[in-house]
């Protein structure tokens, strides 16, 4: 399906009050599913090849930016948040017909999330030089890590320009537009990464010498290349939203203050913003349980958990397209279509990371091998990636249901069973297993806890409770 059949079609369905067949429901998810997926895999593939390229360098450099990863997660979680509460208006006020106002949100988010990500930016990257020491790190390792969190938060408004564009133009219908930006920003950042991370060099092929420019700024470089990509595609991204798009275009828009639409968002983004701090600070705390482990374990750490992204990124896919697709139900006033359509996303989604599962499981050795040369590196990831892999069915449960029922507007009780498990579960018993079982014990925690959030989500779709939270 294009990206103006999909549109149609979820229009049709929401407007028809006949039965539409099952599987033409499962279409649907599918095509808008899977353009997203792939962005997802491509971001993951994006961080991977980012992971392996530095992790030529050494375990120090690797643990370096494994230092700081959960810290930039937990500052994006903020805007991500925000973003949400905007793009959730947008989408129901589409599946309404409420044009006009949903140009208006939208607009008004830009300002919000523009004016939020150069504030954030402007503070992280005045702290960069303690980051990494309160979070554990050695001297050989912090002035690396210090280098990358600055350059990053430097460049950290494209970042949340091209997340909140991405996610009006899906509010939208449009997933495939998004998308395949997103893989364009994982192409870019190789390209960059190559004449950032490394010094210029010479390759012979077939008779011929070859000589690839390059800068040699090592984990710096990694940082400078991922921020040129992110703002390079976050550009065209803003053209597409602006310039391209139907119903969302600003060409002849004011912006205008609408102080019920921002009470709105910040009602919808306050309870995801609190669940992302609990969460991501519930990840900090992992690192610096895991940083008193030694080089090896951080370095073992950061990979598995770039590898394992593979997994849940495909969830995270078809969680972005249910956030759209139940929006616009709940907008229109089809409440039996928002809950049909939360049980198809989830049993489709569902599938998709059990079988990515039981793939991460057997290809652990190879997911590992490819992002580090070390053998006790490339073991001890191998051991802790496959205890994660029988969490990944539940795992999936808790992400896909969180993004159906995150376009119904329902968002504080996600974030209380999020940051629960995580702070009541996760942490204590990482704490506990860590002194015996080391690295294992914290990704059992891990697996554990993650597990039993798949189960309160489960509950929580059951109860039917969450189609009564609109905000």
């Amino acid at each position: 399906m294009s990206k103006d059949s999909t549109e149609k079609i979820l229009s049709f369905i929401l407007k028809s009050h006949e039965n539409i067949k099952t599987s033409a429901k499962v279409r649907l998810i599918l095509a808008m599913a899977f353009p997203a997926m792939c962005a997802q895999v491509s971001q993951i593939m994006m961080h991977y090849i980012d992971a392996s390229m530095v992790g030529a360098l050494g375990p120090k450099e690797s643990a370096a930016i494994g230092l700081v990863s959960s810290s930039i997660w937990l500052v994006g979680g903020i805007c991500l948040a925000a973003s949400a509460g905007f793009t959730v208006q947008v989408a129901q006020s589409i599946g309404a017909g409420r044009f006009v106002k949903a140009r208006a949100t939208a607009g008004l988010g830009f300002f919000c999330l523009l004016t939020l990500s150069l504030m954030l930016g402007v503070l992280c990257a005045a702290f960069s030089d303690r980051v990494p020491y309160l979070l554990g790190g050695t001297p050989d390792i912090a002035p690396m890590a210090s280098s990358y969190f600055l350059v990053f938060m430097v460049t950290f408004p494209f970042v949340v320009l091209n997340m909140y564009t991405a996610g009006l133009l899906q509010a939208d219908g449009n997933i495939k537009t998004p998308s395949i930006l997103n893989i364009c920003v994982c192409v870019l950042d190789v390209i960059f990464n190559y004449l950032f991370i490394f010094h210029t060099r010479h390759i012979e092929f077939a008779g011929f010498s070859v000589t690839i420019p390059g800068f040699g700024l090592g984990v710096t470089g990694a940082a400078v290349g991922t921020a040129l990509a992110e703002a390079v595609v976050s550009t065209v991204m803003l053209w597409c939203l602006l310039i391209r798009n139907e119903h969302l275009h600003l060409r002849r828009e004011k912006l205008r203050l609408s102080l019920m639409a921002l009470l709105r968002a910040v009602r919808i983004s306050l309870p995801i913003g609190l669940d992302h701090l609990a969460t991501t600070g519930a990840m900090v705390a992992s690192v610096a349980i895991v940083s008193v482990l030694g080089t090896t374990a951080i370095a073992a750490h950061s990979f598995a958990i770039t590898a394992e992204s593979f997994c849940y990124m495909i969830g995270y896919g078809t969680a972005h397209a249910g956030t759209a697709v139940i929006g616009q139900c709940v907008g229109a006033g089809r409440n039996d279509l928002a809950r049909n359509f939360t049980l198809i996303i989830t049993s489709v989604g569902v599938f998709f990371m059990s079988v990515a599962g039981v793939i991460m499981y057997i290809t652990a050795p190879l997911l590992i091998g490819l992002l580090s040369p070390d053998p006790e590196i490339r073991e001890l990831g191998t051991v802790i990636l496959r205890i994660e892999a029988f969490a990944e069915p539940l795992y999936g449960a808790s992400i896909l249901i969180a993004g159906c029922v995150r376009g119904a507007g329902d968002t504080f009780v996600p974030g209380l069973l999020n940051s629960g498990s995580m702070w009541l579960i996760r942490i204590p018993l990482s704490v506990a297993l860590a002194g015996t079982l080391g690295l294992q014990g914290v990704w059992g925690a891990m697996a554990l806890e993650l597990s039993v959030r798949g189960v309160l989500f489960i509950l929580r779709l059951r109860s039917g409770k969450w189609l009564k939270c609109r905000q």
